[in-house]
């Protein structure tokens, strides 16, 4: 049963993990559309 646990434990840390990577992808691709988007409102 606690190796079980462990498992599903270790599974949700990984998929938080690749979540939070993914934010960051996305965000750091969406930066500069971001930046370019502030410079034609100026």
């Amino acid at each position: 049963m606690g190796a079980v646990a462990l498992r599903v434990i270790f599974l949700s840390e990984i998929v938080e993990l690749s979540i939070c990577t993914f934010n960051l992808k996305l965000t750091v691709v969406s930066w500069p559309r971001r930046a370019g988007d502030v410079e034609h409102a100026v």
